[in-house]
């Protein structure tokens, strides 16, 4: 606790590291928490020995194991419908188990300052405009050509990068005032 409260800031995203297997056959989920029924602790037959020396979160998890309802569910980036209309996917005992791993493995993701955001923002902006001008002045018959492939292409590349810097480094771009200075500086420029 000491560890997650001396991080710093008061928000933090999560790390998602997996959710609750249904027990059905066609549940794909590998990292999936351990899970027991009411009736599987009350029974004394069934072996509880896995939760020995763990943090065991209490938590509506349906009415049974495998139950379909949407009361207490969030929506993930675990969830297998990542566009379109989906149902929500994680119950809300399984998010407090997704952060108390995070902090105990100390596994956050990373994220870009608002000042260092703009200020590869103001770059962006300055790079386009000294390269615009520069077309404008020496290339007037393609200048609208060149310009609108530019914007597509730094808009298309910045997405990328923050894919790819995401979902190899855990950390998170904000390159939104880069986007925005991308998709205006052609019409502002004119």
């Amino acid at each position: 606790a000491e560890k997650a409260l001396s991080f710093g800031p008061s928000e933090e995203a999560i790390n998602y590291r997996g959710n609750v297997s249904t027990g059905l056959e066609e549940d794909p989920i590998t990292n999936a928490y351990y899970n027991f029924d009411v009736d599987q602790v009350l029974d004394p037959e069934v072996d509880l020995s896995v939760v020995k020396g763990k943090i065991v979160i209490l938590g509506y998890l349906g009415e049974y194991m495998g139950d379909d309802t949407h009361h207490d569910k969030f929506f993930t980036p675990l969830n297998d419908h990542y566009v379109g209309r989906s149902l929500p996917d994680m119950f809300g005992a399984v998010l407090h188990a997704n952060v108390v791993s995070m902090v105990l493995k100390g596994d956050y993701i990373g994220q870009m300052s608002e000042t260092t955001s703009y200020i590869i923002g103001f770059l962006v902006l300055f790079f386009n405009v000294v390269t615009f001008t520069w077309m404008y002045e020496n290339y007037e018959d393609w200048y609208d050509v060149f310009a609108v492939t530019m914007q597509l292409g730094e808009s298309l590349l910045i997405a990328f990068l923050i894919v790819i810097v995401f979902q190899y480094n855990e950390y998170k771009l904000a390159m939104t005032p880069a986007l925005i200075s991308v998709f205006l500086v052609g019409t502002v420029h004119d």
